[in-house]
């Protein structure tokens, strides 16, 4: 089950990069990373993993 933040402040404005999230579990907020693809890039990505980009 998920369960959204009860906090109902407005979500402050990004101070990082994209791909850096915020995930909130059990009360507690988490920095976390997340790798920003589009859908052919995901597609490539999963039929050659070791691709000629890295």
């Amino acid at each position: 089950m998920v369960r959204l933040s009860p906090d109902g402040r407005p979500r402050p404005e990004a101070e990082h990069p994209p791909g850096r999230f915020h995930v909130v579990q059990q009360g507690e907020a988490q920095e976390t990373q997340a790798i920003l693809m589009n859908d052919v890039e995901v597609v490539d990505w999963l039929t050659d993993p070791a691709g000629n980009e890295s």
